[in-house]
């Protein structure tokens, strides 16, 4: 604010070292009659400003070094005015977790895939994110070439506008629960923007058995017209209960069915189990007539069940 009339005035302002002019300078209720010097150090006249009333000039700039830096502005011949900014650096980094199977069976693999980019504006320093496998997984092996150990990754500087990527392989080894794996990126540059530092994903395991079948005959070489009887045994490994199990026995020519210890469970070549709860096992008895001579044959009998079944091979 001027107090006394000038004809013209003039105005330096010389930019501190951390901070460059972006942009061509603008002046409000004033005519900018002479613009010198380089961008960082500017020098108007301005004419013609009444008694008490203003010229505004915008200078629009870019900190580029952290730092306090003090910036002088000379008006004519009045005595000159300081503002200092405090200039930080500040990286703004996001973390990204997936999972590449979110509904898995006991035993299964999977894989934890876990981004980091940097927002910036500014490099980030000393990055790290912790990750520390909850209940239910067991690490098996990742990609990052030694940076992760004990549920800590140390990834390093990230440039601005960087990104980097691990992926985590685990075996699932629980059953009938939900999992949610968390990731947390930090650094020592700064963030001010640290909701989106933080990502999980989750997985949800059903109940999974391992049904085994074994089948034995009492005589592998028998006559036509000898009674053979077929033993078959189920046992479930668990770790969960197996429902509405089943066993497929369809009897082969060359042996006319008898009769069977099932309690009436087993009929038209099925036997019907139900439910076994784990380490538990079934046992059925079928008598045959052998009707055939000079002849190979082969019985086969397959277990299934609702649940899930981790090990299909010896079913």
């Amino acid at each position: 604010l001027v107090t006394d009339y000038r004809e013209v005035v003039r105005v330096s302002d010389l930019l501190p070292e951390g901070i460059v002019c972006s942009m061509a300078s603008n002046v409000e209720n004033a005519t900018l009659i002479q613009y010198t010097g380089s961008s960082n150090a500017q020098m108007w006249e301005i004419k013609d400003i009444p008694a008490k009333k203003y010229a505004l000039i915008t200078i629009k700039a870019l900190a580029i070094k952290e730092g306090i830096w003090n910036n002088t502005v000379k008006v004519w011949d009045y005595p000159p005015v300081n503002a200092t900014v405090n200039v930080s650096i500040n990286a703004d980094l996001e973390g990204i977790k997936v999972v590449s199977d979110q509904t898995p069976k006991y035993g299964d693999e999977i894989t934890w895939t876990v981004t980091v980019i940097n927002h910036g504006p500014n490099d980030a320093e000393g990055v790290y994110v912790e990750d520390l496998l909850p209940y239910g997984l067991s690490y098996v092996s990742d990609d990052s070439k030694g940076a992760y150990a004990n549920g800590k990754w140390n990834i390093g500087d990230l440039k601005a506008g960087g990104e980097a990527v691990i992926n985590i392989k685990t075996i699932v080894d629980i059953v009938e629960a939900t999992i949610t794996n968390v990731a947390v990126v930090n650094s020592t540059t700064p963030d001010d923007n640290e909701s989106n530092n933080k990502d999980n994903d989750t997985i949800t395991v059903g109940p999974s058995c391992d049904l085994e079948i074994t089948k034995i005959v009492n005589n592998s070489n028998p006559k036509k017209d000898e009674i053979v009887t077929w033993t078959i045994i189920v046992y479930n490994h668990g770790p969960s209960r197996a429902t509405d199990v089943y066993v497929t026995d369809l009897l082969p020519e060359g042996v006319t069915y008898l009769s069977d210890d099932s309690g009436g469970d087993y009929k038209n070549g099925v036997w019907n189990i139900g439910n076994m709860e784990r380490h538990s096992e079934a046992v059925i008895k079928i008598k045959t007539l052998v009707t055939l001579s000079n002849k190979t044959i082969t019985n086969v009998a397959v277990v299934n069940s609702t649940t899930p079944d981790t090990t299909e091979s010896n079913n």
